[in-house]
């Protein structure tokens, strides 16, 4: 009981050694709350200004092309913090205007004019921006930035985010603005700083080189929130590993998957959503299929403890959302319940997961 406790505290960062002869788990708390960065530390939904050209980056959207601007917010003395910045689009699916009314951002913050301000330590981030007004839209957000809080409840080793009020302000034109929920991902290039890790530059890895426990938890978590888009071990062409989840290296040479892009999931069950690939067999993302190893194996029993130990924790954290309208609620909440119901019948755990594990080549 205390393993998988220590190893899934929420909102603290664990450093563990993990032995591959025996489920036993060597931890020290490295990096608690109070350490955290600042922008990420808090909670809060604070009141965020960016001004650019967002008529012209809503239009070109062109990854090619970087974009002059600002970032502000107003201080706890009451004063207008601003940081200059530059705007870039990002993003593969959401990018296309058929799908996604605004594009997903890139903020790269002038760093020497951070310290001393929320954003002291950032440089780079991802903004993910609601994709459009509707109030559907909004509910998609949440729910997309709830997953990162329910990983976290998983494992140690997550991405953390924080959620703001942004104003996207046009440059030189005050009055043509729009005011949405968005929220920032913390970098990798920084979590691996703050974990002592390294960030891993192949374009693919094999699964016996993956932090055993980590790797079965994104595989319980994914099955959970019913995603089947992302990989573990490849990358996409000509860049580093993987697949809408980062590795990072510990100093004992264990590779640790951090997920992310959770918008394409039967949890938040977007309507602009691509849905699982052709080759995973399946035509909703509301369909569960686990991608989990098999020769992650002797670590599956413990994932699985540390999944049910938190059943009522994920319950509270859907239900009890400040910002989630309640039909949203009850659709995320009966989603997530089904899982759940899975982990209290062996013969489902046996066949849906046990049995459908992967191989090496699969």
């Amino acid at each position: 009981m205390l393993i998988f406790k220590l190893f899934a505290l929420g909102f603290k960062r664990i450093a563990c050694l993990v032995t591959r002869l025996l489920p036993l788990l060597i931890c020290s708390p490295i990096l608690a709350t109070d350490q955290l960065d600042v922008l990420f530390s808090g909670s809060e939904i604070m009141d965020l200004r960016l001004e650019a050209p967002f008529s012209l980056i809503d239009s070109e959207r062109d990854k090619e092309k970087r974009y002059d601007g600002t970032l502000s917010y107003v201080g706890a003395e009451g004063d207008r913090i601003s940081i200059d910045a530059n705007f870039e689009v990002r993003g593969n699916w959401r990018l296309a205007q058929d799908n996604c009314r605004y594009p997903q951002l890139w903020v790269d913050l002038k760093k020497n004019q951070t310290a001393g301000t929320l954003f002291e330590n950032q440089n780079r981030l991802k903004l993910v921006v609601q994709c459009d007004r509707y109030k559907s839209y909004r509910d998609f957000l949440i729910k997309e930035q709830l997953a990162y809080e329910l990983f976290s409840m998983f494992s140690g080793y997550h991405f953390d985010t924080r959620l703001f009020n942004v104003s996207y302000v046009e440059a030189g034109n005050a009055g043509a603005s729009r005011t949405d929920l968005g929220f920032f991902i913390e970098h990798p290039s920084r979590l691996a700083d703050q974990l002592q890790f390294k960030k891993e530059k192949r374009n693919s890895v094999l699964p016996i080189e993956l932090n055993s426990l980590q790797a079965n938890l994104v595989a319980i978590f994914s099955l959970m929130i019913g995603s089947t888009d992302y990989s573990l071990i490849q990358g996409p062409v000509g860049e580093a590993c993987c697949h809408n989840s980062k590795l990072l290296k510990s100093q004992s040479g264990e590779l640790f998957a951090f997920p992310y892009d959770f918008d394409n999931t039967g949890f938040v069950d977007a309507s602009y959503a691509a849905g699982p690939s052709p080759n995973i067999g399946v035509r909703s993302s509301k369909e569960r299929v686990y991608r989990g190893f098999c020769l992650h194996g002797e670590t599956l029993d413990l994932a699985l403890d540390i999944a049910r130990s938190n059943r009522s924790t994920v319950a509270a954290a859907i239900l009890d959302h400040p910002l989630l309208r309640e039909n949203a609620k009850k659709k995320s909440f009966k989603f997530v319940n089904d899982f759940y119901e899975i982990l209290e019948n062996p013969e489902k755990i046996q066949k849906l997961i046990w049995d459908s594990c992967r191989n090496w080549n699969s």
